[in-house]
């Protein structure tokens, strides 16, 4: 073995650059942490050349952590986060591998159900009916877990089904599916703008499908700006809603 000491002068001292070292009271232990996100990015880029490789050692992880210490179960919800996994797998085979090793470890099923849908929302050869499918398996009557951010996730697949369709029927009823979702977050949900960006978003898609001389552009322009100003009031100066904005008037200057 190592005693501290030792570790911290022939280890930590030379790179005091690029690593913190600080007492979490969290967790009740020392805690290390990159100085910046791109160091981290760089070494596991540097020492992982392969997709395999990274899928190997990400599994080896999920093995070695402990579920039942709040430390290593956050650790574990950041490393399968399904829009991290979707930048950097392309082969959908090794991520579908880590997923079902971290089903044997006893994360939490709604979890995992969850990050595996976002996964196959934003994953380049994604499969949106996959996605659905994962969604739908959640069991709304999970306590631990909060169903307003599933019913984000669904809408926002709806929005991407809506937009991958050729169907104009087809369009109008996973936008329907999505606003009826969305609306009943807003509703519910006081943590963040995100209801009503999303919601924003996929008025705007409607609004882009539309050409200035149908009736029903005038209709959709008022819905979005009533969301957009009560999105507003309850989050004054909030950068989404200021970045939805900017498109909304880029899209009706286009018109």
């Amino acid at each position: 073995g190592i005693d501290f000491e030792k570790f911290k002068d022939e280890f930590l001292e030379p790179l005091e650059l690029l690593v913190l070292t600080f007492f979490s009271y969290k967790v009740k232990d020392i805690v290390y942490s990159s100085r910046h996100q791109n160091i981290a990015e760089h070494v596991y880029a540097q020492a992982f050349f392969s997709e395999v490789e990274k899928a190997q050692q990400l599994i080896k992880i999920i093995h070695y952590l402990n579920v039942t210490y709040e430390s290593d179960k956050n650790a574990l919800e950041i490393i399968l986060k399904g829009k991290l996994l979707a930048l950097e797998f392309h082969d959908k085979t090794l991520v579908d591998s880590i997923y079902n090793v971290a089903t044997e470890v006893g994360l939490n099923q709604s979890y995992l159900l969850h990050q595996r849908a976002i996964f196959e929302a934003n994953h380049e050869n994604g499969n949106l009916n996959l996605a659905i499918e994962y969604i739908t398996n959640i069991k709304s009557d999970d306590s631990f877990y909060d169903m307003r951010a599933v019913n984000h996730t669904r809408a926002n697949i709806y929005r991407k089904m809506a937009q991958r369709s050729t169907s104009q029927q087809d369009k109008i009823k996973y936008r329907g599916f999505g606003l009826r979702l969305l609306n009943e977050n807003i509703r519910t949900s006081h943590k963040n703008s995100m209801p009503y960006v999303t919601k924003g978003y996929l008025l705007l898609d409607e609004i882009k499908d539309l050409s200035d001389s149908d009736e029903h552009l005038v209709e959709i322009i008022k819905d979005f700006e009533s969301n957009l100003s009560s999105g507003y009031k309850k989050y004054p100066y909030d950068e989404a809603l200021l970045a939805l904005e900017h498109d909304f008037s880029k899209q009706i200057d286009s018109l």
